[in-house]
């Protein structure tokens, strides 16, 4: 198969919904306001939506129970995330106000609005109950790790376990404890319904990319472009480690190629964008976040393509 020009056309496409995000701020259709409305749409309807539609889409029981092994491997993922980031954050001599902040960006790869779409064109049978089963300890690290990572530092301590627990219970969560729970049971939806909510749901990536790009002209640029350590991060995270992932799990016989390449793929993703929204309602350095996700995003459209050659 081959991964780049399939990654190379997502790219594209994904440069071209940030290019409309940017028409519209500069051409006053959408402000900071409206895009604070599309933000929470985007996650709290149409991505739970997609992530949904994509588990069940014509997956069986026998196919799930086969990929769980990405549990496993995606818990390994990101303890080897959380170790070399945090060394990077020491290596790097960041302040105790980025620290974390830089950490939970690194970690977090844009999975919802840029992995699902390119992971489902790699592997449209196979790939929504891939993204399903890695979203499920992708959400508990993001809810519990990346809380305490995307909080300013005299507040990380507060927040209790039974809070975190709490947050746990989203949107996004639920759709995933749904959709696997049908598909376990072998409970069938009627066509019309699955139709009506892919559709839907399919509008999360164009919406999330077109959000991005409007937000990227609310923030200053250039304060971004030099701090190094987000260019570790690109060049560490987006590019090393996913080739090393990969090359790891391809001289393991049990690891089926598919699922070496798309946690490959996942990991070598920009950051992700909720991180940003996340920072901001914990009353973090939310414009730090967000000029990181612009600038591995724009890197990605690099770098993604790059990566799948050696795949």
């Amino acid at each position: 198969m081959n991964y780049f020009s399939i990654v190379l056309e997502q790219v594209e496409v994904f440069v071209v919904y940030l290019l409309i995000g940017i028409i519209a701020v500069k051409t006053n259709v959408l402000n900071r306001e409206k895009l604070g409305a599309l933000s929470s749409c985007v996650t709290k309807i149409l991505l739970p939506l997609l992530i949904f539609s994509n588990a069940i889409n014509g997956a069986t029981k026998e196919q799930f129970l086969s990929s769980t092994v990405i549990l496993l491997l995606t818990a390994v993922f990101y303890l080897v995330l959380y170790l070399i980031t945090a060394a990077l954050s020491k290596l790097l001599h960041l302040d105790t106000q980025h620290k974390n902040l830089y950490r939970a960006c690194s970690m977090f790869g844009n999975c919802g609005f840029m992995g699902i779409p390119i992971i489902i064109a790699l592997y449209p049978e196979q790939g929504g109950i891939y993204i399903a089963v890695f979203t499920v300890i992708d959400q508990l690290v993001l809810w519990t790790i990346g809380l305490d990572l995307t909080s300013p530092p005299d507040s990380q301590t507060s927040v209790s376990l039974s809070k975190r627990l709490i947050k746990m219970v989203n949107p996004a969560t639920i759709a995933i404890t749904t959709g696997v729970f049908l598909v376990l049971t072998g409970i069938k939806l009627p066509a019309a319904v699955v139709n009506a909510l892919a559709k839907t749901g399919s509008a999360a990536s164009p919406l999330a990319m077109i959000y991005l790009g409007g937000i990227f002209c609310y923030i200053k640029i250039q304060n971004y472009l030099k701090c190094r350590e987000i260019y570790a991060t690109v060049l560490i995270k987006m590019v090393l480690l996913p080739i090393a992932f990969y090359t790891v799990m391809h001289h393991i016989p049990s690891i089926d190629h598919s699922i070496a390449v798309t946690l490959s793929v996942l990991c070598a993703l920009p950051s992700m964008a909720s991180i940003a929204m996340i920072a901001e309602t914990q009353h973090s350095d939310g414009d730090y976040a967000a000029g990181m996700i612009f600038i591995t995003t724009l890197f990605s459209i690099v770098t993604l393509p790059l990566v799948c050659l050696s795949l």
